[in-house]
């Protein structure tokens, strides 16, 4: 469920996505692809966007970890649709983790509702992801993009990768939108 801002206090809509993705073992791949769009003309105002979280891990040695989140905060909407995906699989020597989260966020400031009306559509599951396993090496690998049309605008994104050879990467992405 994502984080929400309940106070209405006429400001800009405001929407925060991103995640972090870790794997663990002797050949491993971290990746986040992050995209965060808005666009405001005065009488109303629409954020979208969506973050897709990869981990894949290798190990003969020891068990492989692989884990990947992702995250939504939303102030001053209206209407938000979420839709989150995640995948975990752990197969021997080989693990996958993959979340997938879109969402749109709509603010209408002559709306008078006392609160965000959300619907959340959340998707766990056990599939088997093709590709499972790391190729070879250690790989973090970052996307991520902010974009804001109207008034008054602000965007910013951050970014970290980070690797260590035959042990592990991580990555960890938000990218921000305020119109």
């Amino acid at each position: 469920m994502p984080k929400q801002d309940q106070s209405d206090s006429g400001g800009n809509l405001i929407t925060a996505i991103g995640g972090t993705a870790i794997a663990v073992g002797n050949n491993t791949s971290a990746t986040i692809s992050i995209e965060n769009t808005a666009h405001g003309n005065g009488h109303a105002s629409i954020a979208k966007g969506d973050a897709i979280v990869q981990a894949e891990a290798t190990s003969a040695d020891t068990g492989p970890i692989a884990d990947a989140t992702t995250f939504l905060f939303v102030s001053n909407a209206d209407r938000i649709v979420v839709h989150e995906r995640s995948v975990d699989t752990l197969d021997g020597s080989d693990a996958t983790a993959l979340s997938i989260l879109r969402y749109v966020a709509i603010d209408n400031p002559g709306n008078s509702s006392h609160g965000p009306m959300v619907v959340h559509v959340q998707q766990s599951d056990n599939d088997h992801l093709s590709g499972t396993g790391a190729g070879p090496g250690n790989v973090a690998a970052v996307s991520a993009a902010a974009d804001a049309h109207g008034d008054h605008t602000a965007v910013a994104t951050s970014a970290t990768a980070i690797t260590v050879e035959n042990q592990f990467s991580f990555v960890d992405a938000t990218a921000l939108v305020a119109v």
